[in-house]
C-alpha cells in the first residue's frame, strides 16, 4: 500500500536537475477514483538526469541547483548518532568537492559562498539561542573570509552585507574589507546598486559608497 513519486523538480542545468522522492500514505486508484486529500512525506533528494534516471541516490535532506560549477547538498541527519544535518558541495560531476562541515551554507554568488557553524550557545532574554559564525568560501572550499559573523547575505553588486556579533550591520568586499560601517540596524543585499538599511527609526536606500540616496519618508513624499 501506498506509492512513491517524484517531486520538487529544479531546473535541468547540463543535463541534471534536483528532485525529491516523496512517499504517499494512500493508494494512487483511491486518489483518482475519489479525488480525496492525502498526506506526504519527503524520502530525500537527489538528481535525476534528462531521462529522468537516478544519478545521485535520494539520500540527502536538500539538494540545490548548479551554481558557479558546485551543486549545494546537505546530509540527512540521524538522531541514534548525532551525525549528518551538514552542508558540503558536489562539483559537475556529483562527486564531493567540498566536504561536509557547515550547519548552514547558500549557493555561490559572484564566486563565493556564505557559509556557517554552530559555535556554543548564547543567552538572551532567558532563552538560549545557538551561536552562528559566518563566513565565505571559494569553489575549491578554501576560506575567504573568516567565519566570524553572526549573519551575513550574498555577495551582489561586490559587496555582502555582514552582522557583528553585537548585532549591527555593515557590508564587506570580496577582500573581507568592511567598506561601509557596521551601523545598521537592519540591511538588505544590494541590488542594482542600491541596498535598503534601517538606523534606529530611520530608513531608506544607500548606494555601494554608503550614501544615503533616499529616505522611506522622501519615498512616500513623491507618491502622496
Amino acid at each position: 500500500k501506498g506509492f512513491k513519486i517524484y517531486g520538487d523538480l529544479g531546473r535541468y542545468t547540463k543535463g541534471v536537475h534536483k528532485a525529491c522522492m516523496m512517499s504517499y500514505c494512500d493508494t494512487l486508484e483511491k486518489v483518482c477514483e475519489y479525488g480525496d486529500t492525502i498526506s506526504s512525506s519527503v524520502d530525500g533528494y537527489g538528481y535525476l538526469d534528462l531521462d529522468n534516471n537516478i544519478i545521485l541516490p535520494f539520500n540527502y535532506a536538500e539538494t540545490h541547483d548548479l551554481k558557479c560549477g558546485r551543486y549545494r547538498v546537505k546530509t540527512k541527519y540521524d538522531a541514534k548518532t548525532d551525525t549528518g544535518g551538514k552542508f558540503g558541495f558536489l562539483n559537475e560531476k556529483l562527486k564531493l568537492c567540498i566536504p561536509y562541515l557547515y550547519d548552514d551554507a547558500r549557493d555561490f554568488s559572484e564566486g563565493l559562498a556564505a557559509v556557517g557553524i554552530i559555535d556554543g550557545s548564547i543567552k538572551e532574554d532567558r532563552c538560549t539561542y545557538p551561536r552562528w559564525k559566518y563566513g565565505f568560501i571559494d569553489p575549491n572550499g578554501s576560506c575567504i573570509i573568516e567565519l566570524k559573523y553572526s549573519s551575513v547575505g550574498d555577495f551582489c553588486n561586490g559587496l555582502a552585507l555582514v552582522r557583528e556579533q553585537n548585532g549591527k550591520a555593515g557590508f564587506i568586499n570580496k577582500a573581507g574589507e568592511m567598506v561601509i560601517p557596521p551601523q545598521f540596524s537592519s540591511a538588505s543585499n544590494f541590488s542594482d546598486g542600491i541596498a535598503h538599511i534601517r538606523i534606529d527609526e530611520v530608513r531608506g536606500f544607500i548606494d555601494t559608497f554608503g550614501n544615503m540616496m533616499i529616505t522611506d519618508e522622501e519615498v512616500k513624499g513623491l507618491w502622496y
